[in-house]
């Protein structure tokens, strides 16, 4: 019966490690849809910075013809260390970036991806 308690416990360990299906990564990207949804038909014109709940997102416009919102996560807790919902393809000019950037709210990584967006 131990074992079978220890066994159960290291289960349980690895669930909860920090990988792309840990709880924390899970709510990262539920925090994602559910901003997504909430502002999803609201009509975008320049990138901008929203707070929810003590956290904070980067909306941009797509590149693609629907111009629809991409969010953006500036502080990912949990691998992957870059999210965004929807998919897609996006270009944001060097001042956008910098507000970004200046905001101090972006982590390294997304920082970095955002600078290959940068038109």
């Amino acid at each position: 019966m131990k074992k079978a308690s220890l066994c159960f416990l290291v289960l349980i360990l690895a669930a909860c490690s920090n990988g792309d299906d840990s709880i924390e990564s899970k709510t990262e990207w539920g925090n994602l849809q559910s901003i997504n949804q909430n502002y999803g038909g609201k009509p975008i014109s320049n990138p901008e910075i929203v707070s929810k709940d003590g956290t904070a997102y980067f909306c941009v416009v797509s590149s693609d013809s629907l111009k629809q919102r991409i969010w953006i996560l500036l502080n990912p807790s949990s691998s992957p260390y870059y999210k965004q919902m929807p998919e897609g393809d996006y270009s944001i000019n060097k001042d956008d970036y910098q507000k970004v950037k200046s905001s101090g709210l972006a982590s390294s990584t997304v920082l970095e991806v955002l600078s290959s967006h940068v038109k």
